[in-house]
């Protein structure tokens, strides 16, 4: 079974600028992306080495169909190919790394088993080699007759997931929340979007008509804004790490992105549907309201001292452990000296926005949503609470 390929290689990323560079990628995954659910004891692992048995990998499982580009298609680093039946003959597929843990999972392989299929095992513990790590899937998959939820995608397995598992399509998600948000924002128009075998996420200027109201409230109370304030729908979805759909509003001032309200998610399992998300997602025009009066509070909120305003919000983040002390006090000093004399709330909320924006730049999409989440909560505290000096 061979596949058209979007992407040349695992780890490849594309961003895309039109709305019509985005139609034809959702419609090539619509139309070439396979599931296949096949009983997990009708799935068979081989391990190889590409520098030295790939050949004898081939030779001693004659009767699987590799195919023609197999050997153009092993770019991963983990050592195992998944066996799959279609149409009754067994085909072989390279694991993507992506889905290493989803067949580590379905085999229901824990502790200190799966020390040893890693590459740093603890002191004592020696690591199997890749035939050995592969007979032990393939034996593990045989002991369950449940079927798994299997994504082919650009010739590679990409995601294996249990029988309870939903897999959406984005076409149908990414179509189907412009249609359900025009009913209330008609004037909205695409902003940019990026995919990778990971996840696929994207951008919606929502043209609010509260945002030039908004905007001249802020001015008025002495903030000043470069250009216009926005109104944004960012939207993300992923079959690894969340496994989920979410849309999060934000607004965009002075090019600070500054998230409003708890994101909408919908979990890719069976009882949902993406009508389900379509349907959450007529509560946007609420949240952006309920994010437009708390944005005028922060507005109306002195702050006399901003950068231990700063450090004191940040710590209510659960995520707060994993910022660095040195890029905290950084941001704090640079606050200190652009707003010595004092700020307004809302100042310190989008330096709050931007410092975690910046730390999640490299981070899982998972912890991408989770940190903005934390940060959205933080729009509704009694930020006067937390102008203290340093303890």
């Amino acid at each position: 079974m061979e596949q058209k390929s979007y992407f040349k290689y695992d780890q490849e990323e594309v961003s895309f600028k039109s709305r019509n560079g985005l139609q034809a990628y959702i419609d090539f995954r619509k139309e070439n992306d396979v599931i296949t659910e096949p009983l997990a004891a009708m799935v068979k692992v081989v391990g190889y080495d590409i520098q030295s048995n790939l050949d004898r990998t081939l030779a001693e499982n004659e009767g699987v169909d590799f195919g023609s580009s197999f050997r153009n298609v092993i770019t991963q680093t983990n050592p195992f190919v998944v066996c799959l039946p279609v149409d009754f003959k067994p085909v072989a597929f390279p694991l993507r790394d992506i889905a290493l843990t989803d067949l580590e999972n379905r085999a229901e392989i824990y502790g200190e088993m799966l020390e040893r299929m890693g590459d740093n095992p603890r002191k004592g513990v020696s690591v199997w080699s890749a035939d050995y790590k592969a007979s032990v899937f393939s034996a593990a998959l045989c002991n369950h007759m449940k079927p798994i939820k299997v994504l082919i995608r650009d010739n590679k397995v990409t995601a294996m997931k249990s029988e309870i598992y939903r897999f959406m399509a984005e076409k149908d998600l990414i179509e189907g929340l412009e249609t359900t948000l025009k009913a209330d924002f008609p004037d909205m128009e695409f902003s940019i979007a990026k995919a990778s075998h990971e996840f696929l996420s994207a951008e919606w200027f929502l043209n609010s008509p509260e945002e030039g109201a908004l905007k001249l409230f802020l001015e008025k109370n002495g903030k000043k804004i470069d250009g216009d304030l926005r109104s944004v729908i960012s939207f993300s979805t992923s079959n690894t790490g969340s496994s989920m759909v979410t849309a999060q509003v934000r607004y965009m001032i002075n090019g600070i992105y500054a998230p409003v309200g708890d994101p909408i998610k919908v979990k890719h399992v069976m009882q949902n549907k993406p009508e389900d998300f379509f349907e959450k997602l007529k509560g946007v025009g609420a949240i952006l309201k309920d994010g437009e009066d708390a944005v005028e509070n922060l507005g109306n909120t002195d702050i006399s001292y901003p950068d231990q305003t700063f450090i004191n919000i940040l710590k209510t983040l659960k995520e707060s452990s994993a910022f660095s002390k040195k890029a905290v006090d950084d941001k704090a000093q640079v606050l200190k000296a652009q707003y010595g004399h004092g700020c307004m709330a809302i100042d310190v909320y989008l330096a709050l926005s931007d410092f975690v924006e910046q730390w999640a730049m490299d981070k899982p999409v998972d912890k991408v949503i989770s940190v903005r989440e934390s940060v959205a909560r933080t729009l509704y505290y009694d930020w006067s609470k937390f102008d203290r000096p340093e303890d």
